[in-house]
């Protein structure tokens, strides 16, 4: 369920996160399997030191459009980021930062420009069909569409993969959800595969609401590589709202709390989805 906030990949606050919510928020406020096309957009931000000394910050203005049909839903992400890091930190699937540049210097540099491009493809399964459990399964994307001599992007295509399920227990729904990620691997790095692993609820808070809470865990694969240029471990606490403003506007603010060295000490956003069909 946390991929339908922040999306497949494991790290920071991801870009990718907008067009999962949009197809989140359709089953929690309405029971509707038409097809609808669901356009989203907002703001990112998140702070850490990733093991390191010193801060490396990013922001992204968030960008997204998806169309659902009853249970497939299709997206599209394309953030425009802008990262301020010692060592010139290279950002990953979703913008994750993944390594660091080994040209740079010891210097802070900041550096601006589009992301990758995301895709993703989701399938719900019936819950008449899992004795009333609720199945996602997605799939996802990255092209290396963003500038990879800035350090915005790894310049390798990712493939990830997740399971989530849920069932409804009174007005609380509880979740486990189950990721993997498949990075490209660049001449400069040695990336490992990622297992993430999401484990919390939502509540609805009257008519209009719901409030999420999950604890979340992105795990590297793999025997450990001296050489490895990938961040350490992730684990973190996230925590979301979303209000039904009108029958198409939904407001989502949503908040990360870093428990681990490869966590973002900081993350919070604001993003706003709008059913236009």
């Amino acid at each position: 369920m946390r991929e339908k906030i922040i999306g497949v990949a494991g790290g920071a606050l991801l870009m990718s996160a907008m067009p999962a919510l949009a197809q989140d928020e359709t089953q929690i406020f309405e029971e509707d399997s038409s097809s609808a096309v669901t356009v989203s957009s907002g703001f990112v931000f998140s702070s850490g030191k990733y093991g390191g000394t010193q801060n490396t910050d990013i922001q992204a203005a968030l960008m997204s459009v998806s169309y659902s049909q009853s249970a497939f839903m299709f997206s599209a992400a394309l953030p425009y980021i802008s990262i301020n890091s010692p060592s010139g930190g290279v950002i990953g699937g979703g913008g994750t930062l993944v390594g660091t540049d080994p040209n740079a210097g010891s210097g802070s540099t900041t550096r601006a420009g589009f992301g990758d491009l995301s895709l993703s493809a989701t399938y719900s399964l019936p819950s008449t069909y899992l004795s009333g459990f609720d199945m996602d399964i997605m799939g996802q994307l990255k092209l290396p569409t963003a500038d990879a001599s800035k350090g915005l992007s790894t310049g390798k295509t990712d493939f990830g993969f997740s399971v989530d399920i849920s069932r409804a227990v009174g007005n609380w729904l509880p979740f486990v959800t189950l990721g993997y990620q498949i990075p490209g691997q660049p001449d400069d790095y040695s990336l490992r595969n990622i297992f993430s692993f999401s484990g919390g609820g939502i509540v609805p808070i009257g008519e209009q609401a719901v409030v999420m809470i999950s604890y979340d865990a992105d795990i590297s694969t793999g025997d450990d590589d001296p050489d490895s240029s990938s961040i350490a471990d992730s684990h973190q606490i996230f925590t979301a709202i979303s209000y039904l403003f009108t029958d198409a506007i939904t407001l989502t603010g949503f908040s990360e709390i870093g428990l681990s060295e490869g966590a973002p000490g900081f993350g919070a956003g604001l993003l706003v989805s709008w059913k236009v069909l």
